[in-house]
């Protein structure tokens, strides 16, 4: 682990620092189980067949209890639909646009034509793309968690025994905050999912041993706990994607995964650097820092300091552009620094000189990422050419059809955040078959996928390479890039633990409740007998139970002042004195509160002498001078 001028560098894979169960082989042994598998060929027929393209659209399912379709992809845009949890539509793949708020919009082309949030939903079929490709492009976002009893509840006890291995469940619990915990937690969480799609095992327990190679790489190794690849293979019926291999990334409020098939995959995140210090600062003033076992108030604190960020955008541009000035010396080349500084001749879009920091930086973490050797590459070694726009063999994106059907302004106004890189050379040397490629991110986050051939990994024990069983460098197969899906905890569940997973969430809500009721009638009771100290002058006592009759319309409850108007207000209030049955108790549920003042028996019975009407109320006063109160 690498701290540069106060940014984090992560090595090969975050997963390594995650603690995952990992083993390095030795040079031979891995050689020999290469040897064992048997190579394809480029034109074999192949059961991870890879299109070209992808669909021009795709069906999409609401996942949140309320969705609005807009006309356009700014907030105060037209409302088209409300939709609700579980209603279908159609989106246009792979079309993303970022609003002026921060936001990120699909384009919804049937049964109406407008914009939709990305996170109200996702595709129908996600889990069968990766079961049939082997890839996958996943977002989870930690903002959007809100587990009830944070690490005390049954969700978290339940989400940890998931992981099959004793020590990851121990590492865990060794970060000092709950949100790295929470990040930890879903990293491991997502590669489980993605390995149980790609290679068809549903139990956890029968993937196969993740290993990393010495630059701290992960992967999917050929050794099973439940036997040889070749006898789970034939047990699966499939046989494993040829290439299959996957990374992850986590900054800010999203933990990001990638994998292939045929290609070798780097993905990396990185958020705005006032993000993190505002992330920092909520949590060092609420003590998650230094207690392990907190609520998920982290999280809370996250997805305020997200909405911070995006509302005082201004505020914070000075200081993300000083953060990467320091670091620009020793990470960018020459080139690197015109791009960021004359950007706005080549980008089509507003863009501050942080976040376009930020999508180098990205770019340079997904390459060292996809290679394998981490650390040991040096960022300013890396030279990139970045463009602006979508991948199209080495150029720009401009193709702009007038006679597009989807065609409208409103995307010649809001162009899609992406840039790739049209060139990357290490220490001056072109490489060739690799493709690297980003978007922007609502809440300014940048996230960035690079792609390379089998050449490129870098592993000096071979373990990594013993599992590649394609080594013909082609890329023309992965030329689409997939859309992000995001997912929450739920969807990482095995389909068979489902209905034990939501029966712990129902469970830990009720509790959750039922603490909130208590803290609640303690809180009144708190705060009252913390006023009577001051109130030496008085003796009441008002029990309030939950079986008096309810406040009638209008009425509220009794407060309590240090003045006259205090004993007018009681007066108000008050029942007689043979209202009151003493043989009624005050149940755990009620709520005693006692203050003090002289002569409020006199005070009663001219209260009763006046025949002023009188209404009911929760609060019950007693004379406690005909009762024997210590």
């Amino acid at each position: 682990m690498e701290e540069t001028a106060g940014l984090r560098r992560v090595d090969s894979e975050e997963v390594v620092e995650l603690g995952y169960s990992c083993r390095v082989r030795p040079k031979k042994e891995a050689q020999k189980i290469r040897r064992e598998i048997p190579h394809e060929e480029e034109d074999e027929n192949n059961d991870f067949l890879v299109p070209k393209s992808l669909e021009l659209s795709v069906k999409f399912e609401i996942r949140a209890n309320k969705a609005l379709i807009r006309n356009g992809i700014n907030l105060d845009s037209e409302e088209v639909a409300v939709l609700t949890k579980g209603n279908k539509i159609t989106i246009q793949n792979n079309t993303m646009c970022i609003s002026e708020c921060g936001t990120t919009r699909l384009r919804v082309l049937e049964p109406w034509s407008g914009w939709i949030s990305w996170k109200c939903g996702r595709a129908i079929e996600w889990e069968k793309y990766t079961q049939k490709t082997g890839r996958a492009r996943w977002v989870l976002d930690l903002a959007s968690w809100r587990p009830s009893l944070g690490e005390t509840g049954q969700e978290w006890e339940f989400l940890v025994s998931l992981l099959p291995f004793s020590n990851e469940r121990i590492r865990i619990t060794s970060y000092a905050r709950w949100l790295d915990r929470a990040r930890a937690l879903a990293a491991r969480l997502l590669i489980l999912k993605c390995c149980s799609l790609a290679l068809g095992i549903s139990d956890y327990s029968q993937l196969p041993i993740i290993e990393r190679t010495r630059g701290g790489k992960p992967y999917s190794s050929l050794f099973y706990s439940s036997g040889s690849m070749q006898q789970v293979d034939a047990q699966r019926g499939r046989r494993r994607p040829p290439n299959f291999n996957f990374n992850i990334s986590h900054d800010g409020r999203y933990v990001v995964l990638a994998a292939e098939t045929y290609n070798i995959v780097g993905i990396d995140v990185a958020a705005p650097e006032s993000l993190r210090r505002l992330v920092r600062v909520h949590s060092s003033s609420s003590g998650t820092t230094e207690t392990k076992a907190t609520s998920a108030h982290d999280l809370i604190q996250l997805g305020k300091a997200c909405r911070h960020t995006i509302k005082k955008k201004s505020k914070h541009k000075e200081e993300d552009d000083n953060y990467w000035e320091r670091l620009a010396s020793s990470t960018l080349s020459q080139g690197e620094r015109e791009f960021i500084e004359d950007h706005h001749h080549t980008c089509p879009y507003e863009q501050s000189r942080a976040e376009r920091f930020r999508c180098i930086w990205a770019c340079k973490e997904a390459i060292t990422k996809a290679r394998g050797d981490g650390l040991a590459c040096p960022f300013k070694s890396i030279q990139l050419d970045l463009r602006h726009g979508q991948y199209d063999q080495g150029g720009l994106d401009d193709d702009d059809d007038d006679d597009d059907d989807h065609a409208t302004p409103l995307e010649n106004q809001q162009p899609l955040r992406t840039f790739y890189a049209a060139a990357i050379r290490i220490n001056d040397k072109l490489l060739h078959g690799w493709r690297v490629e980003g978007k922007v991110l609502d809440s300014s986050h940048v996230v960035a996928v690079a792609r390379a051939p089998v050449s490129a990994v870098i592993d000096a024990d071979g373990g990594f390479l013993a599992t590649l069983s394609q080594r013909f460098d082609n890329i023309h197969k992965n030329s689409d890039q997939p859309a992000f899906t995001v997912l929450d905890f739920s969807d990482l569940v095995p389909r068979a633990k489902l209905p034990i997973y939501h029966a712990v969430c129902a469970a830990d809500q009720e509790q959750l409740e039922l603490r909130r009721s208590k803290l609640k009638r303690t809180s009144i009771s708190d705060t009252a007998l913390d006023r009577s100290k001051n109130h030496n002058d008085f003796l009441q006592c008002r029990i309030q139970s939950i079986l008096s009759p309810p406040l009638e319309e209008g009425e509220s409850e009794p407060f309590f002042k240090t003045d006259d108007s205090f004993l007018e207000n009681s007066k108000s209030q008050a029942m007689t004195s043979s209202q009151f049955d003493p043989a009624r108790r005050v149940s755990s549920d009620s709520t005693a509160i006692i203050c003090l003042h002289r002569g409020f028996s006199q005070q009663m019975h001219d209260k009763e002498k006046s025949n002023s009407p009188i209404r009911r109320s929760h609060s019950i006063p007693i004379d406690l001078k005909s009762t024997t109160t210590h």
